[in-house]
């Protein structure tokens, strides 16, 4: 299932990267790459992980999770 998020992930960024401006991109790189690494790395549960990233990020880093979990819903 961690293969399944980390190409989820990258579909996500390629989409940001083909659709949005590179501010955009940088950030959501900025949130989502330690995710990445972290759902690889870690002993956690994908769920955990991204739960604690949501509660240490920034408003405008919690956008981009929040906009990550709606694009793994339609997934």
């Amino acid at each position: 299932m961690s293969a399944y998020l980390n190409n989820l992930i990258e579909l996500y960024l390629n989409d940001i990267a083909d659709y949005e401006d590179d501010n955009s991109l940088l950030l959501a790189e900025s949130v989502l790459k330690p995710v990445k690494s972290l759902i690889t790395e870690g002993k956690k549960s994908q769920e955990e992980i991204l739960f604690e990233a949501y509660k240490k990020s920034s408003p405008e880093q919690k956008v981009i999770l929040e906009d990550f979990l709606l694009y793994i819903k339609e997934a």
